[in-house]
């Protein structure tokens, strides 16, 4: 009898652990033009891919760990959505963390755009026939570039949550923002590399080259134009080219973003409160932190159950 209790004890500490326990958690890995790329798929509980899925993007050359995209997948899967985090390789096979600035720079906002089509082809060899987009901060402007160039039924709405300016703090994208961190035009950076690529040497590797976050990296001259010229796909006037989309989109802003100051400026014109709807979190900043993680993802749940 004592030996039955026991078990019964036992039996009873593992169901609680086991109903305790996180819900299903998967790294998943790709290869796409000779990398390894990785994503975190977190399906809610008894769902599966086909189910539907919310393939999501990370900030500029950061990863799909970062605080904020961790944040909101917990969050979606609470609320009975799975979601794919992919991080972007920018040139590095199975990149994990950050951008190291360390490495040389070898990559574009095209790569991270055709990286994307791989990763919802995967969902869609996997079942999936319901995607919604979902974007943080810079990346909605590669992630709105697939969307308006390749009309995937199975891509139903966007979410951009603070989609990128080009203002950023400590991120040098726009011209007067680059002059402003590294007192250097990025004329004449541009004009190096255009010369550069002129002359069939895109890819040769330019040294002590100011890049992004990046202070006296080494960058390709492609690179560096694949950032920084005037039509680059990170750069546009709208962010994430909001004005052009053809799927249904909401932009989840934070009342007190100070990494990109003029969304609400840039945006509010545009919306029409049917292709493109604003939901404004006040008194929150670029990363939605603690509460402020829950307003938005509330505010994305609404926009997809419609």
């Amino acid at each position: 009898m004592k030996n039955m209790g026991h078990a019964i004890s036992l039996a009873a500490i593992l169901a609680a652990l086991l109903a305790a326990a996180p819900l299903r958690a998967e790294e998943v890995q790709i290869e796409h033009d000779g990398l390894v790329l990785n994503g975190n798929l977190e399906l809610a509980e008894g769902k599966a891919i086909s189910d539907g899925v919310i393939l999501m993007t990370h900030a500029l050359l950061q990863h799909n760990r970062m605080e904020t995209i961790r944040s909101f997948q917990a969050l979606f899967r609470e609320q009975g959505y799975s979601s794919l985090a992919i991080t972007f390789g920018t040139g590095v096979s199975d990149r994990r963390g950050p951008y190291d600035c360390s490495v040389p720079h070898d990559h574009s906002p095209q790569d991270n755009v055709a990286e994307i089509g791989r990763w919802v082809a995967w969902l869609k060899e996997r079942g999936a026939t319901e995607i919604v987009l979902a974007a943080h901060s810079n990346s909605a402007n590669e992630l709105g570039y697939y969307a308006r160039n390749n009309d995937e039924q199975a891509i139903r709405k966007l979410v951009y949550f603070a989609p990128g300016t080009g203002r950023f703090q400590g991120v040098a994208l726009k011209d007067e923002t680059y002059f402003a961190q590294y007192r250097v035009k990025a004329d004449d950076v541009r004009a190096r590399a255009q010369a550069l690529a002129e002359a069939g040497k895109g890819d040769e590797m330019m040294d002590n080259v100011d890049f992004l976050f990046c202070a006296k990296a080494r960058a390709t001259a492609n690179t560096f134009l694949g950032y920084y010229r005037a039509d680059s796909i990170v750069r546009p006037p709208v962010p994430g080219f909001a004005n052009q989309q053809v799927k249904p989109l909401l932009v989840v802003a934070g009342g007190n973003d100070d990494v990109a100051p003029d969304l609400l400026e840039k945006i509010q014109p545009h919306v029409d409160g049917e292709k493109l709807r604003l939901v404004v979190v006040e008194g929150c900043g670029h990363f939605f932190r603690e509460l402020c993680g829950d307003d938005a993802i509330e505010a994305a749940v609404r926009f997809i159950e419609e």
